[in-house]
């Protein structure tokens, strides 16, 4: 209900990318043999392919059906601006800020203002990772996710070790981390929330 009533193209999508990989950890837990997972795995990135080149063919309609323009809202001319000041500053990038200041160079450009709207982030966080940071930046943000990301599937699917005369029981709270983690990274090819935005962010500047 809370999610259809944001009624975010955004957030519909991001829920969707978690109910996948809830399905796909509850198979994972399901399977009694290591060639069953390995196989499944396996099944599991194929079809994800296949959905990410689906989607990128079939962008037209997905964005129409979400009622969203071409344009995602503005996003694609602020990535253009954005991939632009980077590449000026590819390896180290312009300096970290967290949320682009108004009237800051190189933060203050007309390309960043839509609708009269002065926007404050590049909405994709490695974009932002990479105008800030460079493409150092990127890679250590980047080993740091997947680190997370494979650390917190492995408590999500390795079975418990109890003992012989213990059955192997998976804690449902085990699933939390990695669906959380997966919802961040999602997010994070449309909005730079991961980088700028936490439940103790009271001193941020409101998203735009």
């Amino acid at each position: 209900v809370h999610i259809a009533l944001t009624r975010s193209p955004t957030v519909a999508v991001d829920a969707v990318v978690v109910a996948v990989a809830a399905i796909v950890l509850a198979l994972l837990r399901r399977a009694r043999t290591g060639g069953a997972r390995r196989t499944l795995s396996i099944v599991s990135v194929i079809v994800v392919v296949i959905g990410l080149v689906g989607a990128i063919l079939l962008r037209g309609p997905i964005l129409n059906a979400l009622g969203k323009s071409g344009t995602l809202t503005g996003r694609t001319g602020i990535w253009a601006e954005v991939i632009k000041l980077a590449g000026q500053r590819p390896v180290l990038g312009w300096g970290w800020i967290s949320y682009w200041v108004p009237g800051l160079a190189p933060f203050d450009q007309k390309a960043f203002r839509i609708g009269g709207i002065q926007y404050l982030q590049a909405h994709d966080a490695w974009l932002d990772l990479w105008l800030q940071l460079g493409i150092i930046g990127v890679i250590v943000f980047a080993a740091f996710a997947l680190s997370a990301l494979v650390r917190s599937w492995m408590l999500a699917v390795d079975r418990p070790q109890l003992g012989r005369d213990l059955p192997a029981r998976y804690d449902p709270a085990t699933l939390f981390p990695v669906l959380i983690i997966v919802a961040l990274l999602a997010q994070s090819i449309a909005e730079s929330r991961l980088l700028i935005e936490s439940p103790s962010c009271e001193l941020c500047p409101p998203s735009t």
